[in-house]
């Protein structure tokens, strides 16, 4: 679905994955915090979300395919350059930006290769990515700053593995080998300091830029947008991040 086409030799398409641990469509906010976005940043940012299926229907890697068959459509009918993408998402929506980064050095067995040529994504963009889906090692002291509930976490993780887990499912898996090779140049992490997948996501972002923005939760920037609150720190964050990008 697109927020604002993109136009050929203008700016970057971000292709975004919505969170909703792989169970919920989008919520409000993150359309209110993409067209934020696409209005600031107007006429050089397109946006378009990927509806992927919910694993209550299908199950891993049905997702995977559906975002590599997104990039195909961008690549090949609107003829734009992944070095033109910037590839986005946030909880379950990073989980997909993993799998597809993994994807485009080390090709799925089941899924179809990701042709990029000589070329690369612009960047990627993780927020508060689901990363495991082991629920025994979470940030137990954030357990009352976050609003996650650790056993919707586990049904709905076997709603999308469907009990089958590798390191394209779950990143945390995958060796700093593999992502060595990812072809993107430039990825940034954010996380929540209050969040319980936290202790996750800096294990996984290691060497990677990574911003914890300070007494917020899972995907602030969605919940705040939803609630109509202020904008949060990490969306302002993401922003700067944007700019910078934009402006090369």
């Amino acid at each position: 679905m697109w927020l604002s086409e993109f136009k050929l030799g203008q700016g970057r398409c971000m292709v975004y994955f919505h969170g909703g641990s792989y169970v919920n469509s989008a919520y409000p906010g993150h359309m209110k915090m993409l067209q934020s976005q696409v209005d600031r940043c107007k006429p050089n940012l397109a946006v378009a979300v990927v509806e992927y299926t919910l694993a209550t229907k299908e199950h891993y890697p049905f997702q995977l395919q559906q975002a590599v068959s997104a990039i195909h459509h961008l690549l090949r009918v609107k003829q734009i350059k992944p070095s033109e993408i910037i590839l986005a998402g946030d909880s379950a929506g990073g989980n997909l930006v993993a799998a597809v980064l993994l994807h485009s050095s080390l090709p799925h067995p089941t899924v179809t290769p990701l042709d990029l040529g000589e070329d690369a994504f612009a960047v990627a963009f993780l927020i508060s990515p689901w990363v495991t889906f082991d629920v025994n090692v979470l940030e137990t002291r954030n357990l009352y700053g976050d609003y996650i509930n650790p056993k919707a976490l586990s049904r709905a993780a076997l709603d999308f593995t469907n009990g089958k887990e590798d390191c394209y499912s779950t990143p945390l898996k995958a060796s700093s080998v593999l992502w060595k090779g990812i072809r993107t140049k430039d990825t940034a992490i954010i996380a929540g300091e209050h969040e319980l997948m936290l202790n996750d996501i800096v294990h996984f972002a290691d060497n990677l830029k990574l911003y914890i923005a300070a007494n917020e939760a899972h995907v602030q920037m969605v919940l705040n947008r939803t609630l109509n609150l202020a904008k949060s720190e990490s969306e302002k964050y993401f922003e700067r991040w944007l700019d910078e990008e934009l402006q090369r």
